[in-house]
């Protein structure tokens, strides 16, 4: 258990290792991508160097800091350890400065801005939510009220209009980022929610299934045979019910072992569910017993096709299983009563199966009292 534990850790640890290599990967291109675009404004005169270089160095020093701090561990003692709301922080604070230092281009900046905030839905926490989309709200709208008469979009020259559209770029750029990450997650869902429902789908069937014979387990049959009784009293149509019981079958095992044993189970349910009628509800009661429900049946109409199905099972070729292997079944059939309990019912059923064992097995025995 505990290195199973330990595994999972590890695991975890290494797709933490994973995403923070990728988001640092990202976030280092973004910000060389910015840094070119302010070059390019400073070639063409509209910012100062100084601008640029301390845009450059801040975006520098931001993943040389959370590099170290994952490295070193120092991440791990946050609640959030990929450290989102620091890193998303200082993006904002870093273009919210710039459109303000540099009006002239806050075009820039501010489509900055938008290409942040589009990743709010990151944060981890409601808090840390609403901080992340609080910020730039509040921040954008002091540096508008500030410098509001002197921003503007950078378009005078050719140079000029072509850094725009490159700044139109980088925020679609990340927008693509975005909806790649969101269509990525809906495929890892849609197959969680897939691998999910076929669990489901196979924690019902073992609920309801006898895993040896795959026929209705014994809870299943007992719960079908209490709907069919209530439907049967109510609507006053009749119902059989049939116990079957492999004849012999711990000679079977004793001669042939338990695993031509579970064969033999396995190769009866298979017969008698190809010749069952597709109302009808065949289960595994327990052991080599087996519990039929005929819904809208007597057990004299019952007659025919349960000596059908005896006779379908002492006619089949077991050689297959065993060369000297013979398989027969003995069953006993009575009719529901309005308002006997299935306790007084299941007793009739069985009392004719001993009966038709007692006569000699291999047969088909009905009780006909009223």
């Amino acid at each position: 258990m505990q290195a199973l534990v330990e595994s999972s850790e590890t695991q975890r640890s290494a797709r933490l290792r994973r995403s923070l290599r990728r988001t640092n990967a990202w976030i280092v291109g973004v910000y060389a991508y910015e840094t070119f675009l302010l070059i390019g404004f400073w070639a063409i005169g509209l910012i100062s160097s100084r601008i640029t270089l301390t845009f450059a160095l801040a975006a520098l020093v931001m993943p040389i800091v959370m590099t170290w701090a994952h490295l070193t561990g120092r991440s791990a003692r946050f609640k959030d350890p990929t450290l989102f709301v620091p890193q998303y922080m200082v993006a904002i604070v870093m273009a919210l400065c710039l459109a303000f230092v540099a009006p002239q281009i806050a075009f820039q900046p501010f489509a900055t801005l938008f290409g942040a905030t589009a990743f709010a839905f990151l944060a981890p926490g409601k808090r840390s939510f609403y901080i992340c989309w609080g910020l730039p709200f509040f921040g954008a709208a002091l540096v508008i009220y500030l410098v509001g008469p002197r921003l503007s979009m950078p378009t005078a020259t050719p140079e000029a209009r072509m850094l725009t559209w490159f700044v139109i770029v980088g925020v679609l750029a990340r927008w693509m980022g975005i909806a790649k990450f969101a269509r990525g997650a809906k495929a890892r869902i849609n197959r969680k929610n897939h691998e999910l429902k076929q669990a489901l789908e196979r924690i019902e069937f073992l609920a309801n299934r006898d895993e040896l014979t795959r026929l209705a387990n014994r809870r299943s049959v007992m719960r079908w045979l209490e709907a069919q009784m209530e439907l049967s009293t109510r609507t006053a149509q009749p119902l059989c019910v049939a116990l079957m019981d492999i004849d012999y079958f711990k000679q079977i095992n004793d001669d042939f072992g338990h695993l031509t044993g579970d064969e033999v189970l396995r190769a009866f349910a298979d017969v008698a569910a190809s010749t069952m009628r597709a109302t009808d509800c065949l289960g595994r009661y327990g052991g080599e017993e087996f519990l039929i429900v005929l819904p809208s049946t007597t057990a004299q109409a019952a007659r025919d096709p349960l000596e059908r199905l005896r006779e379908k099972i002492a006619s089949r070729d077991w050689s297959s299983i065993e060369p000297k292997l013979r398989v027969t079944v003995t069953v006993g059939a009575t009719t529901f009563r309005p308002r006997e309990s299935m306790q007084e019912l299941l007793k009739r059923a069985d009392t004719a199966l001993y009966l038709g064992k007692k006569l000699g097995r291999d047969r088909v025995l009905v009780d006909e009292t009223e």
